[in-house]
């Protein structure tokens, strides 16, 4: 590591004040012996740099780990956003999982039904079909509807 190590109390000052105000400011207040590019680079380093997209890498993990909960204010009053915002992440985290399985080769997707499935989805069409009397197949369109129009509903459509 070269320069001055960072203590608990600098990590934090850097927390609290780090994309709120210049770094100029920070350097000036609170580092002089750092560099504003020590600055920038610390605070990537411990999560508090927005990445391009505007978003930290805490937060993007957060949301990868809740990619499938269906409440976007509870998500958006967590992580300080806004629920479009959220919404608009979910989308596009979404759609590059699922362009991700549908490329992969894995062995864990298997084909059944004439589609590709993880095995965990599979097992819920599965189980929710026994537990209507429905074949797997008549399952799936079920299912498929009602998450469009939740779609719907949620779009005010």
């Amino acid at each position: 590591m070269h320069g001055i190590e960072w203590t608990i109390s600098d990590i934090g000052i850097l927390e609290t004040y780090y994309g709120k105000i210049p770094v100029a400011e920070i350097k000036k207040k609170f580092f002089p012996d750092r560099s504003e590019a020590a600055i920038r680079v610390s605070a990537g380093r411990f999560g508090f740099a927005k990445s391009r997209n505007g978003w930290t890498e805490s937060e993007e993990a957060f949301m990868k780990k809740n990619l499938f909960e269906p409440d976007n204010a509870y998500l958006a009053n967590i992580l300080g956003k806004t629920r479009k915002q959220v919404k608009s992440k979910k989308e596009k985290m979404r759609a590059k999982l699922l362009l991700k399985r549908r490329n992969s080769k894995n062995e864990n997707m298997p084909t059944r039904y004439g589609m590709r499935w993880p095995i965990g989805l599979i097992t819920d069409v599965e189980e929710y079909a026994a537990k209507n009397g429905l074949l797997p197949t008549d399952a799936i369109r079920e299912l498929v509807k009602a998450g469009l129009e939740s779609t719907k509903n949620e779009r005010g459509i």
